[in-house]
């Protein structure tokens, strides 16, 4: 779209602390069609040896030449992003040329590195009622799933918004599925977690048009089989699974289901993941849980920083056995050794990390313990 008017104007602004040898800094006032955006070009120059009508700075001195000439650099400039602006259809304004001269058009703004700058709002805003810390895990784990598609298939460590297309979005879907191995409950959360930040971009007008316009995003109802014990002992039928050990949680909250009705979960940094007991033990439950696995129907965690009996400690296990209602908690490593040769274990269960646990759940929509390695 052309412009009706268009002009271009240096002069010298004043800074709230002003130099101490009265030098300002000079600005570029960029005018299209009545409306104004203002641009500092970071040079400073004394008011002095400044020719306010003309806007460059006054006398043949080598330094006055030389800042004319950044001037006008800076002048070819803008008729370039002008020109580039009408190349590609875009409209000419103030703000959209300045937007180029700043590097943020969308030739340079990245997918990742705005993905990023979303997940860092959001990390600043746990606990302030607007997020909670298990969203924010839930974008982190969809930013590292399209930076390593992006290296995957592009071999870069990041794409311009430029180039973000319907192709990408299919070809990262597919990817998901695929190369990732992703269930397709947590494909289509992955996606819709990318298509936030992507119609963002396209409400600030950084995208010319919606990348997942005509693209389907489909949620199925998880019908496999959870190839471990405590699917088995609590599946009823053949044909489906007990939701327990598929649902994700809330928004704001994330579980790994363990063996029904013992499931953790995560709501904030601070006490990490936690676990609610029936306190057959004297515990009603849990938090900072570091290490965990199910075997034989047995449940094997490994805590830090929490509450044991009443009292604060740096370190605990404990033993669930569901089937025998069975609650044992462990202050102690040779307790908990003990205990396990009493329950005719005499090989210690290997314990997983409870992040490469949930990141096994998230990308699969079920969990299979003898899967996790």
């Amino acid at each position: 779209m052309l412009e009706q008017s268009f002009g271009l104007f240096f002069f010298l602004k004043q800074t709230k602390n002003q130099n101490q040898d009265g030098l300002r800094y000079v600005y570029l006032r960029i005018t299209v069609d009545g409306l104004s955006k203002e641009l500092s070009t970071k040079n400073l120059w004394h008011p002095d040896k400044w020719n306010a009508s003309a806007g460059r700075a006054s006398g043949n001195r080598e330094d006055a030449k030389t800042l004319n000439h950044q001037l006008e650099a800076l002048v070819i400039a803008i008729h370039v992003a002008k020109t580039g602006l009408l190349e590609r259809g875009k409209e000419i304004s103030a703000a959209a040329i300045k937007e180029v001269l700043l590097g943020h058009s969308a030739d340079n703004r990245y997918i990742l590195a705005l993905f990023k700058e979303h997940n860092d709002k959001i990390k600043t805003l746990i606990g302030t009622g607007d997020y909670a810390h298990a969203t924010y895990l839930k974008y982190k784990t969809s930013y590292s799933h399209a930076e390593a598609f992006i290296k995957f298939k592009y071999g870069k460590p990041d794409l311009t918004l430029k180039q973000l297309d319907y192709s990408f979005i299919v070809d990262f879907n597919y990817w998901l599925k695929s190369v990732k191995k992703c269930g397709p409950n947590s494909v289509a959360k992955y996606i819709s977690n990318f298509k936030r930040i992507v119609l963002d971009c396209v409400r600030r007008g950084w995208i010319k048009s919606d990348p997942f316009a005509g693209f389907s995003i489909e949620k199925k109802e998880v019908i496999k089989i959870a190839l471990n014990i405590a699917c088995l002992l609590s599946c009823t039928s053949a044909s489906t699974v007990d939701k327990f050990y598929t649902e994700k949680g809330e928004w704001d909250s994330a579980r790994i289901p363990f063996i029904k009705p013992y499931e953790a979960i995560i709501t904030s940094k601070e006490l990490g993941w936690s676990m609610n007991l029936d306190g057959k033990d004297g515990d009603t439950g849990f938090s900072n849980i570091k290490k965990a696995n199910v075997e034989g129907g047995i449940i094997f965690i490994y805590s830090i920083n929490s509450i044991f009996h009443g009292v604060d400690v740096n370190q605990s296990w404990h033993i669930i056995i569901p089937g025998k209602r069975i609650e044992k908690g462990f202050a102690s490593y040779h307790e908990y050794r003990d205990y396990l040769n009493a329950l005719g274990i005499k090989s210690e269960p290997t314990l997983y990390d409870i992040g490469h646990i949930a990141d096994y759940y998230e990308d699969h929509d079920t969990v299979d313990w003898k899967a996790i390695k």
